[in-house]
């Protein structure tokens, strides 16, 4: 993944402009995830005069939880400061307009496939020995995979 991103991010501005935005292309880039190392491109073609197919990709690499420091801790043994999230998701899906290709509202069937990746430090009490307790930490590491399925209702100007 890590050689692919590059092409995925660098890939759209390759393009001229023509086939960025307006005839039977368009290719996104979520601008506003970037604030929280989310990268997602989502490109769009016209196949009918009202409908579209559209593949988006989303990449986060395993790096610190965003915005953990606005979350109040629960527990004084899970440090959400020191843990780390991934994830991977892509998602075709198939747009119905109702005037016309790529421009006005639509509805969207998708199937979604989601990666997550999460580390996370625990600290706990090992009572072995009864009257001497030592506080250990470890680290608990996890995978989740997941397919989904839903209906977006948009607009595109």
């Amino acid at each position: 993944m890590k050689k692919l991103f590059p092409l995925l991010v660098f890939f759209p501005f390759a393009l001229n402009a023509q086939s960025l935005i307006g005839g039977k292309n368009i290719v996104k880039l979520n601008v506003s995830s970037l604030v929280v190392k989310n990268y997602n491109v989502t490109f769009e073609r016209k196949i009918l005069p009202h409908i579209t197919l559209s593949l988006g990709v989303r990449y986060m690499p395993l790096t610190g939880m965003p915005l953990a420091n606005l979350l109040e801790p629960t527990s004084q043994s899970v440090d959400l400061g020191n843990s780390k999230v991934g994830s991977l998701a892509i998602t075709p899906e198939i747009r119905f307009y109702l005037w016309g290709a790529m421009k006005g509202f639509y509805t969207a069937p998708y199937l979604r496939y989601s990666h997550f990746n999460l580390q996370l430090p625990v600290r706990y009490k090992d009572y072995s020995n009864p009257s001497m307790p030592v506080q250990e930490e470890a680290g608990f590491s996890g995978l989740a995979s997941s397919y989904s399925i839903g209906n977006m209702i948009g607009y595109q100007r």
